[in-house]
């Protein structure tokens, strides 16, 4: 069998699409465009379709196409039509069809008078086709026909053999839309319909939204407008960053509160923005809306409890500063209620036709009895001086006393006062008495009261503390013993008596005193004491204590301080006028004649001197010895003395030894004394010189020659006395 393939180029004018593409039955390789129902002018239609042996030509008014048929036929006549040709061919045009021989194809079914089976035109059965109106590249099994493509707008949805009807779905319809079974929702959505590619809706039902519109939008309002996420509308999403709370109603996002710092200012729409303003700014300061003022304020900032102001323009004052402060700097000082400052009201009680420069307060009269004495800026008060008042008693300055003075008022022309401050009087009462409780009571001649005036006479440094008198001093001989307020007398008492002796209150006692005998000098008290006792802290002025010491004790004997010291005794006593004591061997009490005798055994030795205490000599050989004499007295007598002190500590002494006279050199006079034996013989003992011209005062031995006839004269070894 022989295949013929023509390349036919169609000019489409105002056909529809369907019209377009149904055309000689175009397949897959057709190109062109179709928009709007129109197929573009010019639009190439190429078909590729298998001749067999003879060509069918169909002119007509648009053009001509010729197509490879199964038989040969020719015609000619009007317009190509959309619909589906009937079998075996229709080409649509306005001429006959005709039909010529040719090849029926190479069915192998037997022909019934329709040609053979299992091709396009008789599939299955005589008249059996295939619906190649809206279907692409229609063949036939023999039990079925097949397609390989559907027209635009079109689908193969009923599949079922013989699918005969071939691309029988328009998927231009809600429910196949752009493809078999897509349906258009209709559960949340109204008046679906469908443009071919996707579903169309006219409208969603309350509280729902078509937000996925993407081809084919088979599920419409899928989305309900009542959630956080999307609030009246796609993708509103109501605000999580500086508000708290959201939830939506449908239409609008509500919040339970804001963040700190952030308020909800713009309520507008879905209100989707939230709490969206920071509240710390001048333009919204703790508040929405809350601008602080720029009109007449200067340096607005926003604080935590509001606006604040650097300064204020010129003639503008913030006298309302109450938080949030928004107004600024809203008073003009020009005014008589705010003349120059906040509340500096001008005066209308006294005062005439006030007005103000935004300075001072100025009045044009005043009102009878009435003057302005205080014209200071801001001048508020006016004319507020009553002439007969306290302030302006009788004329302009001439103010009662209110410093000091309670209760003031002006009568006549002349203060009068109710009371005075304490510490001040009023000692001057002549009219008009401007000064009132003048006098202040705390002075040395107005203390306490008027006239009260502190002693000066017996007293030095008088000063006063607002009650009573103070003195820094009295005068020699004087004190203040009684100082009860207002102590006007001072000094009063005399320090000269034996009740205040010295001092206030030093009492002299009279106990153990006699009669008479207790006296002051002015700085101690003075007494005689009856016997017995004595007065033992005269030098303890005062001496208040008087004749409290009893004399007949060791501690006090015979008077004060006289201690019996029991040196060198053994036992002490006192008699109440001197000590007597018991004296140790080798002392005597030498001066127990003379009161009060303190001191004891005071003298070494075995007797007293006319004077006193024997003299204590040295015999210089170690013995001491006591007499009369002063030392350096070199007698007979002397050297006897110091002998026997030697004598003394010899065995036998009294009876084999004794003191004698002996001689220098065998002088004829003797000048010395020398222990001799009891026959008085001098040899090689120990001597003490006496004379004058022989060496006195010396000792030692051999001091004398002996009998062999020693020389002349000998050196003492020591000396005596």
């Amino acid at each position: 069998m022989r295949s013929i393939y023509l390349i036919t180029t169609v000019a489409l004018l105002g056909l529809s699409a369907a019209s377009c593409a149904a055309i000689a039955g175009v397949d897959s390789y057709s190109k062109g465009s179709c928009s709007g129902g129109d197929c573009d002018a010019g639009a190439d239609v190429t078909a590729r379709v298998p001749d067999a042996r003879a060509d069918r030509s169909t002119q007509g008014d648009t053009g001509t196409v010729h197509t490879d048929a199964t038989v040969d036929s020719s015609g000619s006549g009007g317009d190509a039509e959309a619909g589906p040709p009937p079998p075996p061919f229709d080409s649509g045009g306005d001429g006959p069809k005709s039909t010529k021989g040719g090849d029926a194809g190479d069915a192998t079914s037997p022909e019934a008078g329709c040609g053979a089976l299992g091709t396009t035109t008789n599939c299955t059965a005589c008249g059996v086709g295939c619906d190649t109106r809206n279907a692409v590249g229609a063949t036939c099994t023999g039990a079925a026909c097949q397609y390989t493509g559907c027209l635009s707008g079109w689908a193969d949805c009923n599949a079922t053999a013989p699918d005969t009807d071939g691309c029988e779905t328009n998927t231009a319809t809600t429910s196949n839309c752009s493809a078999c079974g897509v349906t258009c929702d209709t559960t949340e959505s109204t008046g679906a319909s469908c443009n071919g590619a996707s579903c169309v809706y006219t409208g969603c039902a309350a509280g729902w939204a078509d937000c996925n519109t993407a081809a084919p939008d088979s599920n419409g309002c899928e989305t309900q407008t009542n959630t956080i996420t999307n609030c009246g509308g796609c993708g509103v999403a109501c605000d999580t960053t500086h508000s708290t709370g959201a939830t939506c109603d449908g239409t609008t996002c509500h919040y339970t509160g804001c963040a700190a710092g952030w308020a909800d200012c713009d309520t507008s729409g879905t209100n989707a923005n939230g709490c969206e303003t920071p509240t710390d700014t001048t333009t919204n300061c703790l508040a929405c809306g809350a601008s602080c003022d720029t009109t007449h304020s200067a340096g607005a900032a926003c604080t935590t409890t509001g606006c604040t102001y650097a300064s204020c323009s010129a003639g503008w004052a913030d006298c309302n500063a109450t938080a949030p402060n928004l107004n600024g700097c809203e008073t003009q000082t020009n005014t008589i209620t705010n003349c120059s400052a906040c509340g500096a009201a001008c005066d209308t009680n006294h005062s005439l036709t006030p007005s103000c420069d935004g300075t001072t307060c100025q009045y044009a009269g005043c009102a009878a009895n009435y003057y302005d004495c205080n014209t200071a800026a801001p001048d508020t008060n006016g004319c507020e001086t009553f002439v007969a008042s306290s302030t302006n008693c009788g004329a302009c300055g001439q103010t009662c006393d209110t410093v000091h003075s309670i209760g003031a008022s002006c009568v006549g022309g002349k203060c009068q006062y109710t009371g005075c401050q304490a510490g001040y009087g009023d000692c001057n009462t002549t009219a008009p008495d401007t000064n009132g409780c003048e006098t202040p009571l705390n002075t040395t001649t107005n203390c306490g009261a008027c006239g009260a005036a502190c002693d000066t006479s017996r007293s030095n440094g008088a000063t006063c503390t607002g009650t009573t008198c103070d003195y820094a001093s009295c005068k020699t001989g004087y004190a203040d013993c009684t100082k009860t307020a207002p102590d006007t007398d001072g000094c009063e008492s005399s320090l000269s008596s034996t009740t205040s002796c010295s001092a206030c209150g030093d009492v002299c006692t009279t106990t153990n005193a006699k009669a008479g005998g207790v006296s002051c000098t002015g700085t101690t008290c003075a007494y005689t004491c009856a016997p017995g006792f004595a007065d033992c802290t005269t030098g303890s002025a005062p001496d208040l204590g008087g004749c409290a010491t009893p004399t007949t004790t060791t501690s006090n004997c015979g008077g004060c301080n006289n201690v019996c010291t029991p040196n060198n005794a053994s036992a002490d006593s006192c008699n109440g006028l001197t000590c007597s004591y018991t004296c140790n061997s080798g002392y005597v009490d030498c001066d127990k004649t003379t009161a009060p005798d303190t001191n004891g055994c005071e003298c070494a030795g075995t007797a007293c001197c006319p004077g006193g205490c024997q003299t204590a000599h040295s015999n210089g050989m170690g013995q001491t010895f006591y007499d009369c004499n002063p030392t350096k007295t070199y007698t007979p007598a002397t050297a006897l003395e110091a002998c026997n002190a030697y004598g003394a500590t010899l065995a036998g002494w009294g009876t084999t030894y004794s003191c004698g006279d002996g001689w220098w050199c065998s002088g004829v006079n003797p000048t010395l004394v020398c222990v001799q034996n009891m026959a008085g013989t001098v040899s090689y003992a120990p001597c003490w010189a006496y004379s004058t011209t022989k060496s006195s005062g010396t000792a030692g031995v051999n001091l004398q020659g002996d009998v062999t006839g020693d020389t002349c004269p000998y050196v003492a070894s020591a000396t005596w006395n």
